[in-house]
């Protein structure tokens, strides 16, 4: 394939309640979705970077900037290349693993659909569910947070992930 250009569509998503971690309090999740322009077609995927550097040293606007900066050109430079290449052509850029992840997934999303298969196909899942998780963020008190965790175990969900603070 060969990447022709890249679109970055911004959204940002109010949760359901603030989500409290042990480094900041969100009541919005900031997102940025990659739809990547292929010769092979059209593939999507989301950049799952913070929009602050305070999970990890990467943030949307820098995985933006460090794609269209250096990612893009090297990618267009390279010519005709398959997927699985992508991650050797942008090895000699240090860091950066979650905008090197969208832009790859994003591309192995356009040949995948061009292919007409799934991701679970391309993967080799035995499933055609799988159970969904829910990540509680720091409540108030625990009267609070097992009440909440009790409406997930209710609504049916079978994995728990609870964020912490010492």
């Amino acid at each position: 394939m060969k990447l022709e250009r890249v679109e970055f569509i911004y959204a940002d998503i109010p949760l359901v309640r603030p989500f409290q971690t042990s480094f900041s309090t969100q009541t919005v999740r900031h997102l940025i979705v990659v739809k990547a322009h292929t010769s092979v077609g059209i593939g999507w995927s989301e950049c799952v970077a913070m929009a602050e550097p305070l999970y990890s040293s990467e943030y949307l606007s820098a995985c933006v900037d460090v794609i269209k900066s250096f990612f893009l050109p090297t990618l267009k430079n390279a010519g005709e290349f398959e997927v699985s290449q992508i991650s050797k052509i942008l090895e000699p850029f240090l860091g950066h693993p979650m905008a090197k992840a969208a832009l790859e997934t994003a591309c192995l999303d356009a040949q995948l659909r061009s292919e007409n298969r799934s991701f679970a196909q391309f993967f080799g899942a035995t499933k055609t569910k799988v159970d969904c998780g829910v990540s509680v963020g720091i409540s108030p008190s625990i009267e609070k947070l097992e009440e909440e965790v009790a409406s997930y175990v209710e609504q049916g969900y079978k994995r728990i992930k609870l964020k912490i603070q010492h």
